[in-house]
């Protein structure tokens, strides 16, 4: 048996110290050894291993300072030592390596790191640990499979965690590997990046959202930085939309194929993408596509129930209408809306909380004939609307673009009978009005055609340089922000709810585990009768034969005496099967606790010496138990009597049922007996006229 040595604090401090001297390779090898030994006592997996095989290994650590220093150091010092070794600058990644003792000391070093990585889960230590892991990165590309791997965790932890502060350190990351990648082989880390997306938005809630805006947002940056593959991608997905919206259009009642959250963020994803490039360049040429793509799958299905899911693509149209400065006629998708019969229905009263548009893709049941749901899908589409005009409110023909639609308000105005409704358009108009007015008297002074697109274009900028906000701007503004605010506090309020869910978990736990302490000792107490009945005999016995069995005095004398023998009695660790530490053989006190609590199974001197009395009793028991068997045998015997009473009697009322169904429908099976009712009838009503 070989003691493991345990490596003191002063130790590492003096190889951390000549690593930071002389980063030799001899050094470094030294601290690579006892980093691994720290990594391999934090793995879950090898705990029991660690526990068994403790005294085969050659050091461990077991003070926590020990710890923090090593991998502290691993972190934050020694990869600027190995870039100082590695003879490598500042953004310059590592593609081979010459010396073979060096490749082997760096293998371990980077195969360490990865593994802590997944083996920590703490969310705070892991957002400490990715901050330095960006440089830690250069190292990885001439190692394949390492490097696939811990990309493979990466993008696993940026698209499944919800922890934001995470998800960005994770980002950084990957977005750092895409910098040091070769083009060629970007698009393989992009294609990965958009799958984890693609399978970890398949339905959103208030606990969701913010994650899934983030990992837009963030994809969004990696196809900015690399427009190349870009196009490529973007080209593919969009197609692969197209196709399934055409696979299924001729088919009906196969909406949810289409109408999904994936496909509703897929192309959220690529209308943020592709807004933010100019026309000009390879992927701002996938706008028009993407548009006619959104505009399909909006009118794939007529149904109310998806109006939410319309609401969804008209915002994603708004959105690329005010980024690329874009017309796309969308009033059209907001008319299909409000035109619906159900706004001049009346609807019940409800007292349910406003619909969630934003987390939703189709109407809920409880909500359906509420007015809660569609007074809010009225003023949401009336806000849709708002908010399209008002990117066009400095053009130059926003009178005469606004001109059929200020009739349809008005025709709409007059159709619906609810005064709230009358409201919210009476008010939209007056806006729409302001808007054009300062349109119209802005134009006056002008002097060029319409025809010349060059002096349309500049007529915003030179005529609304004094002007912030347009009324259409403001209006828009207002709506954006109160729609925001509802969604933090929503989002705010659903972390309220978890965090209070989470301790009313604890708490309900901990009384569950008290409840069922106190069932256990009910439980206990009712199904221990046999055993207390057991030790009663046992003592009445032992009061009648031997009085002295059971004397306090002589039992603490006799344990006494057995505690004796075992101190004098010497253990042979040699020859003994445990090759472990003698100091860490089992207790034997826990032993005796053991065997003592297993009394009760157990048959003692004062049985084997009252035997006779106990057979002389059980005689009488039996014959007890024969007497009770009889009187059970007779009463299942009168059961079953009974039963078959019963079954005859209810078969006979079955019969006398069906006897009295046939008599009534003897005139309702039609043919010849219904047509001798009907002359029965006749006769006797022909007889009572007469």
């Amino acid at each position: 048996m070989v003691a493991s040595k345990v490596i003191s604090l002063k130790r590492v401090e003096d190889i951390i110290q000549k690593v930071e001297k002389e980063p030799t390779q001899k050094s470094i090898a030294h601290f690579i050894k006892i980093f691994r030994i720290c990594v391999s006592q934090n793995e879950d997996e090898n705990v029991d291993e660690l526990e068994e095989n403790k005294n085969e290994q050659d050091f461990i650590i077991e003070d926590g300072a020990v710890y923090d220093k090593v991998v502290t150091f691993a972190l934050q010092r020694f990869p600027y030592l190995l870039k100082k070794l590695l003879k490598l600058e500042d953004g310059q990644i590592l593609e081979s390596v010459s010396s073979r003792k060096l490749d082997i000391v760096l293998k371990v070093y980077l195969l360490n790191i990865v593994k802590m990585a997944e083996n920590v889960h703490d969310e705070d230590m892991l957002i400490y640990m990715l901050t330095f892991y960006p440089i830690i990165t250069d190292f990885m590309f001439p190692l394949k499979k390492l490097f696939m791997r811990f990309l493979k965790y990466m993008v696993e932890l940026w698209a499944t965690n919800n922890n934001l502060k995470l998800k960005l350190k994770a980002f950084i990351v990957i977005r750092r590997i895409c910098k040091n990648t070769k083009s060629e082989e970007v698009d393989k880390i992009f294609r990965r990046v958009y799958a984890a997306y693609f399978e970890n938005v398949r339905h959103v809630s208030w606990r969701t959202y913010e994650s899934v805006i983030f990992m837009i947002n963030c994809y969004t940056e990696l196809m900015m930085e690399h427009k190349d593959a870009a196009y490529y991608i973007g080209f593919s997905y969009l197609r692969q939309i197209a196709v399934l919206l055409k696979d299924n259009m001729a088919k009906k009642g196969d909406e949810m194929k289409v109408f999904n959250w994936q496909v509703i963020n897929s192309l959220k994803l690529w209308s943020q993408t592709i807004s933010r490039q100019p026309a000009d360049e390879d992927l701002g040429q996938l706008l028009y596509p993407l548009v006619e793509l959104i505009i399909g799958v909006n009118q794939f299905s007529n149904s109310q129930e998806y109006v939410p899911l319309k609401f969804h693509l008209i915002q994603c149209l708004n959105s690329i209408a005010q980024k690329t400065d874009t017309f796309i006629p969308t009033l059209k998708l907001i008319k299909d809306v409000l035109n619906s019969g159900e706004f001049r229905k009346k609807k019940t009263q409800s007292t349910k909380k406003p619909f969630d548009f934003s987390i939703s893709l189709k109407i809920d049941n409880k909500y359906k004939n509420t007015n809660v749901l569609w007074n809010e899908i009225f003023k949401f589409g009336l806000d849709l609307s708002a908010e399209y005009l008002a990117i066009y409110s400095r053009d130059i023909g926003f009178p005469e673009m606004c001109y059929n639609y200020i009739k349809y308000l008005k025709k709409l105005s007059d159709s619906v009978q609810f005064v709230v409704y009358k409201m919210q358009i009476k008010e939209l108009m007056k806006t729409i009005r302001a808007s054009v007015d300062l349109v119209l008297s802005k134009r006056k002074g002008v002097n060029f055609a319409p025809k010349n697109i060059e002096q349309d274009a500049k007529f915003s900028e030179d005529n609304f340089k004094d002007v912030k906000e347009t009324p259409l701007e403001q209006l828009r503004n207002k709506i954006v922000s109160e729609r925001e605010t509802r969604i933090k506090q929503r989002i705010l309020a659903e972390k309220d709810q978890n965090y209070d869910e989470g301790d009313d978990g604890e708490d309900e736990a901990a009384g569950d585990e008290e409840d069922e302490d106190m069932s256990g000792d009910e439980s206990g107490d009712d199904g221990t009768d046999k055993k207390k009945k057991k030790i009663k005999k046992d003592l009445d016995i032992a009061d009648e034969s031997d009085s002295d069995a059971f004397d306090p005095e002589n039992y603490k004398d006799s344990d006494e005496e057995d505690n004796k023998e075992d101190d004098e009695e010497e253990y042979d660790f040699e020859n003994m099967d445990y090759e472990g530490d003698p100091d860490d053989l089992p207790d034997f006190d826990l032993i005796d606790e053991v065997d003592d609590n297993n009394d009760d199974n157990q048959l003692s001197e004062d049985d084997f010496d009252n035997e006779d009395e106990e057979n002389e009793e059980g005689e009488g028991e039996e014959e007890q138990e024969e007497e009770v068997e009889e009187k059970q045998d007779n009463f299942k015997k009168s059961k079953k009597g009974d039963q078959k009473s019963q079954q005859f009697q209810h078969g006979n009322k079955k019969k006398q049922i069906t006897k009295n169904r046939n008599k009534n429908n003897k005139f309702s099976r039609g043919g010849k007996n219904q047509k001798n009712f009907r002359n029965n009838k006749k006769q006797n009503f022909g007889k009572r006229r007469k």
